[in-house]
């Protein structure tokens, strides 16, 4: 997978965002490191060429940017409770 080509990233936020709403539905938050569904830097980097992607083709609205601000949260979040625990 890699990150940096827009149709693998787009997977990665995908699988990201599904991780999260499920986590959250379940009461967990922040998702353990451990259940990412990858690298922490993974899906950084894929946030960060989706959300480019989008900008330089010219669609990204003010609704898909509240979308990335939601998982790139939660994502500093994970590090930080990750960095408690080691």
């Amino acid at each position: 997978m890699d990150p940096l080509d827009p149709l693998d990233a787009r997977h990665v936020v995908v699988a990201y965002a599904q991780l999260l709403e499920r986590d959250l539905d379940e009461g967990r938050y922040p998702a353990r490191v451990d259940s990412l569904p990858f690298a922490k830097q993974t899906i950084k980097t894929a946030i960060r060429t989706s959300v480019m992607q989008l900008a330089v083709s010219g669609e990204l609205t003010d609704e898909l940017r509240g979308y990335f601000k939601r998982p790139t949260r939660a994502l500093r979040t994970t590090s930080r409770a990750s960095s408690l625990t080691s």
